[in-house]
């Protein structure tokens, strides 16, 4: 019975380390496979990258135009909307001084009449004053 578990501790720990040289081997051989793997992937997806990159700067050369193109068309019919806006203001502002100057004149030929009719009555009324023989006698003392 001692030769026997002898035998079987000799055979367990000869079990145990080919398990463990077992075990070893196959973790170094999956850590060499999953290496090789993600080495696979990774230039996978460097190139990948690189093509994408390439095919960006093409996107960017052709889009950069069309970009410059709308945003420069947006900003031109902004500004236009709002020079149209200024130059309606100023029309506007334009009638509004015509308006004045046609009042001012308007104005000042009422004034220029009234003044010259206001001249004339006075003439007229000195005139006739000047004509009545009563205001000459008064005159004379």
């Amino acid at each position: 019975m001692k030769q026997n578990l002898y035998q079987y501790r000799i055979c367990y720990k000869a079990w145990l380390h080919y398990t463990k040289v077992q075990k070893r081997k196959n973790r170094l051989a999956a850590f060499t496979r999953n290496k090789i793997h993600r080495g696979k992937v990774r230039r996978l997806f460097e190139s990948w990258r690189g093509v994408t990159h390439e095919w960006f700067k093409e996107r960017l050369g052709r889009d950069s135009d069309t970009f410059r193109h709308e945003l420069e068309s947006k900003m031109l019919v902004q500004w236009s909307n709002k020079c149209n806006a200024v130059m309606l203001y100023m029309a506007t502002l334009e009638d509004k001084i015509k308006e004045e100057q046609d009042a001012r004149e308007v104005l000042t030929n009422t004034y220029d009449t009234s003044v010259n009719t206001g001249y004339d009555k006075l003439k007229a009324e000195t005139y006739t004053l000047s004509k009545n023989p009563l205001i000459k006698e008064v005159i004379s003392h």
